[in-house]
């Protein structure tokens, strides 16, 4: 049995920021192409260049919520693993 003490606070938030950018292209893609094939139903706002512009800035912005999210989740676990000891995990070597 091994147990978590702490995680890399800076590490662990980087690498779930990129797989929120990466997961975030995934879905936002296919929305994007389905939306579209979609008929205009007349926007007369003037706000048609947004759907556009969120596949540009979505990824990023999502990525930097949770970095930030992660950053802080990482700093809260650290800090209760010094008391209750951390997460136990149950490694098994491959052959």
């Amino acid at each position: 049995m091994h147990r978590v003490r702490r995680f890399g606070v800076i590490q662990t938030a980087n690498m779930a920021a990129m797989m929120y950018f990466v997961m975030t292209i995934i879905f936002l893609v296919p929305f994007f192409i389905v939306a579209s094939m979609l008929p205009d139903l007349g926007d007369d706002t003037g706000m048609g260049w947004l759907r556009g512009a969120a596949l540009f800035f979505v990824p990023p912005l999502y990525a930097a919520f949770g970095w930030v999210a992660t950053a802080i989740a990482c700093w809260f676990y650290n800090i209760i693993a010094g008391f209750v000891g951390g997460i136990a995990v149950d490694l098994e070597l491959e052959d």
